[in-house]
C-alpha cells in the first residue's frame, strides 16, 4: 500500500517505508499531481505551479528530469501497478491514486463525516480522525505558488475542522471540561472569532457568566454569535452551541 502524506513534510511511504522523494521541488511536482489526482496537470501548469511565471528558461528540462526521478523512486518494483507512479498524457502528466492513498482526500472525506453526522459520537471520532492526519503545517518546504496558496488554504481549513470538532464536544460535554483547550486556542488564533465564541459558551455553560461577559468585552468588534451569547448571558438563559 503507497500513501502521498502533503499534511506535514511531503512524502510518500510504501508499506509504512517511507521513500526517498529527492529535491524540494521534486517533492512539490509531486505534490502538484498528487492535489489534481485522477486528472492530467499540463506542463505549462506544472511549470507554473512549482516555478511560479514566467519560468525559468529551465523549468521544461527540469520538470522532465524530477518526473523521470519520482518514476524511478516510486517504481521500486519491476512489475509494480502505474498506481502512483507519474504517467504521460498527451502534454501532461497524470498520477492515478486510489481516493485513500492521498492524506489530503482523507482529511477532506473525515470532515464531511463528521459535518453530516447525527451522532455527536460519530462526529466527534470523525472529526477527531481527521486532524490527527496533519503532521506540521502542510506542504513543508515544498515550493511554489501551488504549494503557497494550498498551505494557506489547508490551514484554514483545519481550523474549521478545529471548530466543528469543539463545536461537537460542547454539545457532548459540559462546559468545564473544555475550557482550558478552548482558552488556549483562543490565544493562539485571536483573529478566529469563532474559537472565542466557543470559549464564551463553554465559560456560560460552566456557571462562569462573569468571565464570559468579561471575555466579550475584549472583544474589539464583535460578530454576530458573541452577540448573541452576550445577551442570553445578561438574560440569563440557557446558551446553545450554535451549528458553524
Amino acid at each position: 500500500m503507497t500513501a502521498i502524506e502533503l499534511l506535514g513534510p511531503v512524502r510518500v511511504l510504501r508499506d509504512g517505508k517511507e521513500l526517498p522523494l529527492g529535491p524540494a521541488r521534486q517533492r512539490a511536482v509531486l505534490a502538484v499531481l498528487a492535489l489534481n489526482a485522477g486528472q492530467v496537470v499540463s506542463r505549462d501548469a506544472i511549470i507554473r505551479a512549482v516555478w511560479g511565471e514566467p519560468g525559468p528558461a529551465s523549468a521544461a528540462s527540469n520538470l522532465h528530469s524530477y518526473i523521470s526521478g519520482l518514476r524511478r523512486v516510486l517504481r521500486t518494483e519491476p512489475d509494480i501497478a502505474l498506481e502512483t507512479v507519474p504517467e504521460t498524457r498527451g502534454s501532461g502528466y497524470l498520477l492515478r491514486v486510489g481516493e485513500d492513498q492521498v492524506d489530503v482526500a482523507r482529511f477532506e472525506r473525515l470532515y464531511w463525516r463528521g459535518k453530516a453526522a447525527r451522532d455527536p459520537r460519530e462526529a466527534e471520532q470523525a472529526l477527531t480522525a481527521a486532524l490527527a492526519l496533519w503532521r506540521g503545517d502542510a506542504l513543508q518546504k515544498a515550493p511554489g505558488p501551488l504549494a503557497d496558496a494550498e498551505r494557506r488554504q489547508l490551514a484554514q481549513r483545519r481550523l474549521r475542522v478545529i471548530e466543528e470538532l469543539y463545536r461537537v464536544k460542547l454539545r457532548i460535554g459540559t462546559g468545564w471540561e473544555l475550557i482550558a483547550e478552548l482558552e488556549h486556542l483562543a490565544g493562539s488564533y485571536p483573529g478566529v472569532e469563532a474559537f472565542r465564541e466557543l470559549l464564551m459558551t463553554a465559560l456560560a455553560l460552566d456557571g462562569r457568566r462573569a468571565e464570559a461577559l468579561a471575555l466579550f468585552r475584549e472583544i474589539k468588534q464583535p460578530g454576530p454569535a458573541v452577540r448573541r451569547i452576550q445577551a442570553q448571558v445578561l438574560a440569563g438563559e440557557d446558551v446553545y452551541v450554535e451549528s458553524a
